[in-house]
């Protein structure tokens, strides 16, 4: 997770707002995870709460595992240390994600007709936000979040790498 650090950096500055202001002890001692618009994609009374029926499941995961390696980082604690921390005092987590772009996202998906798919997708806007995680294609032991799996970049890299610089420098064209 550690190469992708700068991949979750809106997920970073969001959960370092949660560590100053979000948390106290006279709260509820549950989790609560909310979108950019304010509400709930996930409240969570433990870290192994089943997320099976939340469509949000990569992203919530992604903010979980970040949020944990923030919170062990600035409390110089272990992981169990911190998913206690982050249930036992209430936290509420603010994230960017964008319930429209997730829908477009998704809708997108589904329209390609290809059920079981191992697909993986991220979105974020110019500052680094990430505005959605989206994960489809179950592996063999259930739920994969492809959108934070390390797998190589096979020929996703071709058409920056190649293409790009001769369509800039004139040599080819788009057809």
């Amino acid at each position: 997770m550690k190469k992708y650090i700068s991949f979750f950096l809106g997920l970073i500055v969001f959960a370092e707002m949660m560590l100053l202001s979000g948390c106290s002890e006279g709260e509820s001692k549950n989790l609560k995870i909310l979108s950019a618009d304010g509400s709930e994609i996930a409240v969570l009374k433990n870290l192994s709460d089943e997320l099976d029926g939340n469509e949000y499941r990569a992203y919530i995961e992604a903010v979980i595992s970040e949020s944990r390696e923030i919170i062990s980082d600035s409390l110089d604690c272990d992981s169990e240390q911190a998913d206690d921390y982050l249930i036992n005092n209430g936290c509420v987590i603010y994230t960017p994600l964008d319930k429209k772009v997730f829908s477009s996202v998704k809708t997108a998906y589904e329209a390609q007709g290809v059920k079981g798919l191992k697909f993986g997708c991220a979105v974020t806007d110019l500052r680094g936000k990430i505005l959605t995680l989206y994960s489809a294609g179950d592996g063999d032991d259930g739920f994969v979040n492809y959108a934070t799996r390390q797998t190589p970049p096979y020929s996703s890299f071709k058409p920056l790498c190649v293409y790009t610089p001769l369509i800039e420098n004139g040599l080819a064209e788009w057809s």
